[in-house]
């Protein structure tokens, strides 16, 4: 996260780009508390394709800001 935020401009449409990158963050920690809540399929069973997408793609994200991190100096 602390890279991300490091990349990020110092201003993204007229806002501080630290408080949109900590309010992204935010969003998208309220968005896995709300993942049981939001995704019906998984109650009947069935597989849902576009959280298992959104998880993939988080997954990508982890692992290659931990790569980028590990190398930066």
């Amino acid at each position: 996260m602390f890279h991300t935020l490091k990349l990020l401009p110092s201003h993204i449409l007229g806002l501080e780009g630290e408080r949109v990158g900590v309010a992204a963050f935010g969003l998208a920690a309220l968005f896995l508390v709300l993942v049981p809540f939001l995704d019906g399929r998984s109650n009947r069973g069935e597989r849902s394709p576009l959280f298992t997408a959104l998880a993939m793609l988080g997954l990508v994200y982890l692992v290659a800001f931990t790569i980028i991190g590990h190398f930066a100096k």
